[in-house]
Parts: C-alpha cells; structure tokens; sequence
C-alpha cells in the first residue's frame, strides 16, 4: 500500500520511466517525465506529463495495467483510474491528450470497476472504456478442432491411435476447455509415454490414457482449478449453488444478470444448458465434488468405515462395485436409518461418494452423469 498520493504518482511515474527507457522515445521527452513533481497536487501533475508525453510522442502509446481488481480496493489506485477516464472524455472533444488506449488486464467485470470509479447513479454505466463491449468469441474447441490437432500430431509420431475416439473422449473430458484440452494431450506425451503402465506414445494414447491423464489434472496443484476453488470461497452464494446442483440434483435457470451466475458463466466454469445451471465440463466437476466432500471428510464415520473395508473390494485391482454396495447398504442403514425421505434425496448421493472417494483413492475415479443427477438416482460410475 502507498502512504500517499504522492509516493502513489512517484511509484508510477517510475514505472512508466523505466519503460520509456526501453523504448524509441525521443530523449527530451524522457527527460521531461523524469521532472520532479509537487507533492501538493501530485495526481494533477502526473496528468499533466501524461498529456505533453502523448502529444508530442512520434507514436501512439498504450498503458497496460495488470492485475487490476485486486487493486480496485486502493483509492489511489481508483483515483488514477479516474483521471485517466477524464482524460478520455476531455480528448473526444480536443481538450487534451492522451495514451491511444488503456488496457486493464485482470478485470473480472468491467461494471464493477465503473461502479466504484464513479458511484453516482446516472453515471455507472456511462464509461468510455472500449473493454465494456462483451467478448462473444467461443475460444473452446470443438471435438472436430481436436481431432485435427491429434491429427497433426499423428503425422510426426505415428502412434497409431484412433484420431476421432481420442479427440471425442477428450471433449467429453474438457468440453473444448482450451487448458484442458492442451493439459491432457501435454500430459499423455510427456508424462504417461514411456511409464511401465504406458511403456511408450503408441500405448499412451489409448482411452485410458486419457483417464489417467485427466485424473492427474483432477489432483495435482494447477492454477486453473486453485482459482475456481478461490472463486467459490469469494462468492459463497456461487459455493452454494453449485453444491445444489452436485448434491440435490436442483434444477436452478440460468439468468445472465445474477452477478454471481454470469461472473462464473464468464470464467466458463458452468454453461447454460436449456436455460439451466450446469458445471461446464466433467473435470471441473470432479474437482468441485472432491473439493465438497473434502470438507466433510475429517473425522467422518462413514469414511473411516470405508478405509477399513477397502481391501474387500478391490479384487486383483478391480473394483467390486457390488460388495461395496452391499458393505454400504449395511452401513448407511447402521448410521442413518431413522432419517426421513427428504435427508435421503439431500445427502445420499454426498455420503455415498464420501464411502466411494477413499475406496477408489489412487486407482480410479467416478463421474456421475447428468441424468442421474437430476432424475435424484444416488450414483452412476
């Protein structure tokens, strides 16, 4: 945190000095920044090299400032966005100069920023700002896109593989998620070719190299996941919703102007399907039942039942899906037999998967199709 405005204008006028620096601008006007300024009215002065800079450069230049929401909480840091909105304003009409475009990277929504840069009712959603157009791209790939990616790849490795039955099961995976899709295929050709299990790419890229390769996205630190796990700790109101979907099978629409909804429509980790909430891929899904039942687990009865039966059901590294259900049967009626109708369709599925998860820990994994969920069925793997 800066302890004034002026430390706050030193500090970026610092900044933008060491870029100029490495830049083809002229001498005099680096000199010229580099004046000292007042500590009285510094943001005005900082204005004011903006415009001599801008209207005497022999090119137009643009301002990139990152990581800008988690900043927006800093006055200071609003302040100078508000000046730089003023200065827009003013050059629509000739009355000053400056940079050709502002780019602000690290916006999750580009209203919020109005709002706290200029609160006054009439005003928030009047801003000159070019990144308040929405971005209608879909940079997801289709299966048709992945499967002329793996296409290329089979021209310089030859492994053989079935191209369509590999881009389709990877879209099944990632629904196109871009990361996704390019996290699995780097994991198959680094990581699995050449393992005992996958001894080189020609056996790697089979299905179950595809299941392996998604399970380890699924489990290992990556900053895709780590941030939509952040996002749901943020937006409690988003954890919950999407606990309801996983959990209760809940039926919730899709409405572009929830705040939450659209924020996290906007990160694509859910998608409107038929004018309903949904998760957007199956990996994402994993993970979020994974990061639910993780906050359950400790101290658990029905997961320490589990781990103590476990060697009952794995057979010759198989599970043996109908001991474990009679096992969990046996139990669920032990623990939670004088609960009502309405428990049961709320917590079923949650428990299950809570005697499941330790069971499959390191060897398998379990994806519960949509139609199980929302017809209130307790599982299918």
């Amino acid at each position: 945190m800066f302890r004034s405005d002026y430390a706050f204008v030193s500090g970026v006028m610092d900044l933008i000095e060491e870029q100029l620096e490495l830049e083809p601008v002229p001498e005099h006007l680096i000199e010229k920044w580099k004046n000292e300024i007042g500590a009285d009215l510094p943001f005005q002065t900082l204005g004011k090299r903006i415009t001599e800079l801008c209207r005497f450069s022999e090119r137009p230049i643009v301002l990139m400032i990152d990581e800008v929401d988690r900043a927006s909480n800093n006055q200071r840091m609003l302040s100078f966005l508000g000046m730089l909105r003023d200065k827009y304003i003013k050059r629509e009409s000739g009355r000053t100069w400056t940079f050709q475009s502002v780019i602000l990277a690290g916006v999750y929504d580009i209203k919020n920023l109005k709002l706290k840069i200029r609160s006054e009712e009439s005003h928030q959603y009047n801003s000159p700002w070019n990144v308040a157009v929405r971005f209608k791209e879909d940079l997801s790939f289709s299966a048709d896109e992945i499967a002329g990616m793996l296409t290329e790849y089979e021209r310089d490795y030859h492994t053989g593989m079935d191209v369509q039955k590999m881009s389709d099961l990877i879209y099944e995976y990632t629904s196109g998620y871009p990361v996704l899709v390019s996290g699995i295929c780097k994991h198959i050709d680094e990581n699995l070719a050449g393992t005992p299990a996958f001894p080189d790419r020609a056996a790697a890229w089979v299905p179950e190299g595809v299941a392996e390769a998604a399970k380890s996205i699924e489990h290992e630190n990556q900053p895709l996941l780590e941030d939509m796990i952040k996002q749901l700790k943020d937006f409690p109101q988003l954890k919950d919703i999407i606990r309801r979907i996983l959990f209760e099978g809940e039926s919730i629409a899709f409405n572009a102007y929830n705040e939450v909804l659209s924020l996290a429509k906007m990160f694509d980790y859910i998608k409107s399907v038929n004018g309903r909430v949904a998760v957007s891929n199956r990996i994402f899904e994993v993970v979020l039942y994974d990061y639910f039942l993780s906050e359950d687990e400790t101290g658990n009865i029905t997961k320490k039942d589990a781990e103590l039966n476990k060697s009952q059901f794995i057979v010759d590294g198989r599970l043996d899906m109908e001991a474990l259900l009679r096992k969990f049967a046996e139990h669920y009626a032990y623990v939670y037999a004088d609960n009502d109708q309405k428990f049961i369709e709320k917590y079923a599925r949650k428990i299950f998967l809570m005697y499941l998860k330790p069971v499959i820990n390191g060897t398998g994994n379990y994806y519960i199709e949509a139609q199980t969920r929302d017809e209130k069925k307790p599982i299918s793997l």
